[in-house]
């Protein structure tokens, strides 16, 4: 691991019998911690709780698997979120209901990302939007997704957008922001 290397980090989670997978890229740009633990110390104590509390208490957290994109030979599975719920008490939706959220791309010579999150509780949607209460829990935890997370050691990363096709990798540019845009009907564009 160094300073600059970007990281792959799937977080597992359970929801209605589902393996539901969110992928999210990480550049190191500060700390001492070798290897991918550092990078899932810091999703577990900063990025896992807020995106949690926006989805329903039936997905249940599994693992984060963390792969070096620059050291291959620097990856691992994590359990430490293992058995972290959601934390909206509520009525699951299908688990191709999402809320979504625009990752904001910081130059033109790229698209803008894009993260979806799947355990959306029906009490808190109504006309294929969120709850108005809802809409300013979700505004408020959006910027997250855009933001740098740092673990207690003092690791820092910023979120990446990354175009990675069978492992290769043709760019990676920093998320400039992000914002909540819609409820949604897929967990995945592909």
């Amino acid at each position: 691991m160094a300073i600059t290397d970007t990281y792959k980090a799937v977080v597992h989670a359970t929801y209605l019998g589902k393996n539901i997978q969110n992928r999210f890229y990480y550049q190191q740009t500060a700390g001492p911690t070798v290897l991918g633990g550092g990078l899932n110390s810091a999703m577990r104590d900063d990025l896992v709780p807020i995106m949690a509390s926006l989805q329903v208490d039936d997905l249940v957290y599994d693992r984060i698997e963390i792969i070096n994109l620059d050291n291959p030979a620097d990856f691992g599975i994590f359990t430490g979120i293992s058995g972290i719920t959601g934390t909206q008490l509520g009525s699951p939706m299908p688990s191709f209901v999402s809320w979504t959220f625009k990752l904001n791309r910081s130059t033109r010579n790229i698209r803008n990302g894009r993260k979806a999150l799947a355990g959306v509780d029906e009490s808190l949607t109504g006309g294929n939007a969120p709850t108005t209460a809802f809409q300013i829990i979700l505004d408020a935890g959006a910027p997250i997704f855009g933001a740098p997370i740092t673990n207690l050691t003092g690791d820092q990363y910023i979120p990446m957008l990354v175009r990675e096709v069978l492992g290769v990798v043709s760019y990676k540019e920093a998320v400039s922001s992000a914002q909540f845009s819609r409820l949604s009907t897929q967990s995945s564009r592909k």
